[in-house]
């Protein structure tokens, strides 16, 4: 489900950001773990959940590819989202 961008120029006040959140959700809802990933920095970190921190766009992109075979489908509801001060291109941190 596309992000409401009412909500999200409520909610996210840089635009970068705004396009940053906008492409992760849609990769995500599509099940596509090279787009997810290639909105990241080359020293990324990700973690899922209570799963161990996985560093890299590569080995990001491979537990991404591999949890999207365990699902059907995907679908986001955005409710918290948090820009660190100061922070670089992609400082965005979400839950909900």
């Amino acid at each position: 489900m596309p992000l409401d961008p009412h909500w999200l120029a409520a909610h996210v006040t840089r635009p970068e950001h705004q396009a940053l959140l906008r492409e992760i959700v849609a990769s995500d809802e599509r099940r596509n773990a090279r787009g997810f990933s290639q909105v990241l920095t080359d020293d990324a970190t990700f973690r899922f959940g209570s799963a161990p921190t996985v560093v890299g766009r590569g080995a990001i992109e491979q537990v991404v590819t591999a949890f999207f075979t365990t699902i059907v489908s995907m679908r986001h509801d955005v409710e918290q989202v948090w820009e660190a001060p100061g922070a670089g291109h992609n400082d965005l941190g979400t839950a909900g």
